[in-house]
């Protein structure tokens, strides 16, 4: 082979290679274009299911943080003699619903305990009296805590222990009545506490909130511990402490 035919050959490989080459890089040039079009897919993916599991994860957070109940922590809490003793909103055999401008309690007869809590200084609404003041009503089961402002609106499912805020109750209106407390007058001689209100349960069982003075610390400071419900029925009171 004389060098014009070697050149000739050399040219010709040359040629196929670049060919090759050339092709190669068409081919790895659609091959990336392809993976960068799945990959703007799946990045979009991702944001979509971030934004549709974030408020969830939102709603989640809140609910767990308004729920957590830790009676021992509550009790502690210093109670101001200045505002009135927490209101029964409802009461059966099995649970009481109390609250106060701190949050609404649910309290258990049969296992003794607290069971429930909203805190209503996470949201906003401890004004319980004067301008714009947080109404709290029960339904006749006692399923159902509505809780509400002029802004806000929420309901407590106290079975599931769930808060969701609604922008009315026409619909919880339609299915369910309202739960009406009655309570003596003040002096009635009924009366469990003299200065305190007695609630009078459909049951016919009497019922106050107050303090057990006895279990008030030496330095004589009321703590939300030294609150007990007494409950009168046939003649027969039984105390249950609510934060211990």
């Amino acid at each position: 082979m004389n060098a014009i035919d070697f050149s000739i050959l050399l040219s010709d490989v040359c040629e196929e290679y670049i060919l090759e080459a050339d092709i190669y890089y068409k081919n790895d040039k659609q091959l990336n274009k392809y993976i960068n079009y799945y990959r703007h897919i799946c990045v979009a993916a991702i944001i979509l299911i971030m934004f549709s599991i974030l408020p969830r994860i939102y709603v989640h957070l809140n609910q767990s943080t308004s729920l957590t109940v830790n009676a021992e922590e509550i009790g502690e809490e210093v109670y101001d003699i200045g505002v009135a003793l927490p209101v029964v909103a409802f009461s059966d055999d099995t649970k009481a619903i109390l609250y106060d401008y701190r949050g609404i309690y649910i309290y258990n007869y049969l296992s003794g305990k607290l069971v429930g809590f909203i805190d209503f200084r996470e949201k906003d609404m401890t004004r319980i009296q004067g301008d714009n003041p947080t109404i709290v009503n029960v339904t006749e089961d006692g399923k159902y805590v509505k809780f509400y402002n002029e802004e806000k609106k929420y309901i407590f499912d106290t079975k599931n222990k769930k808060v969701k805020k609604v922008e009315s109750y026409i619909n919880l209106d339609k299915k369910y009545n309202q739960y009406e407390i009655k309570s003596l007058q003040l002096g009635d001689e009924k009366a469990i506490c003299e200065n305190q209100i007695t609630y009078v349960l459909n049951s016919g069982s009497l019922l106050t909130v107050t303090f057990d003075y006895e279990t008030v610390d030496a330095d004589g400071v009321l703590k939300y511990k030294d609150l007990i419900i007494i409950k009168r029925t046939d003649g027969k009171d039984v105390a249950y402490r609510l934060f211990e």
